[in-house]
């Protein structure tokens, strides 16, 4: 693999399927879009907890921008609103609080267009609180087929922004002892095997997660 970083300063590689500036994107995930039938009928609000879910069903229909749309956090609320939909929950990137957010509005019964595999079971978080959700499984992540093959620096830094990227990762490669992972939140920590060290960013999105890494890969000099 040739060199992609300054003399001193350890690379940082970028997992997510989404590319960002200043880290080596390798995606450990790659996104699969799923065709389910799709029945927004007695939907009062669509909730989003992650971008992918918003673009997976604006490929099926446009009749979710006529609806109140939830987002579980800020990158999530920006794809919404780029595809013409409108906004009117934006939660801190966690589907607890965002349920906690649903729970405080008048909503009965809301549509999820969700990933195969959930963080969080937001159906059963509303559950008690008397709201319907209505799923559709729009997505699903598989890991991506490169990423066994790929050579990977030693030290280096690696971002991880989700469950399955950890679970890849650790399926298709062995971990080192001058790696280290930063994650993009507390869901993504505990996907990692007990006893793990890892950094959680201070802002739950792709670019905090570089400007942290960043910090970390500088010489200390």
């Amino acid at each position: 693999t040739p060199r992609h970083h300054r003399m001193g300063v350890i690379p940082v590689y970028n997992l997510s399927p989404s590319f960002v500036e200043g880290a080596i994107h390798v995606p450990a995930i790659t996104i699969r879009f799923l065709e389910p039938l799709i029945d927004l009928s007695g939907a009062e609000a669509v909730i989003f907890t992650s971008k992918h879910g918003v673009a997976a069903l604006d490929r099926l229909t446009d009749r979710w921008k006529e609806l109140p749309c939830c987002a579980v956090g800020e990158a999530t609320g920006e794809a919404i609103r780029e595809r013409g939909g409108p906004v009117s929950i934006e939660a801190n990137g966690y589907g607890r609080d965002l349920a906690a957010a649903l729970g405080k509005t008048s909503w009965k019964t809301l549509f999820f267009p969700r990933p195969r595999e959930v963080a969080n079971d937001l159906k059963e978080l509303l559950q008690p609180r008397e709201i319907a959700v209505h799923e559709a499984i729009v997505y699903e992540t598989v890991c991506h087929p490169a990423l066994e093959e790929y050579v990977f620096e030693d030290p280096g830094i690696f971002l991880f922004s989700s469950p399955s990227a950890v679970h890849c990762f650790l399926e298709k490669q062995i971990w080192k002892t001058g790696w280290r992972a930063v994650v993009i939140g507390e869901t993504t920590a505990r996907a990692f095997p007990p006893g793990f060290s890892v950094d959680i960013a201070p802002r739950r999105s792709l670019e905090a997660m570089v400007a942290f890494a960043t910090a970390l890969s500088s010489p200390s000099f």
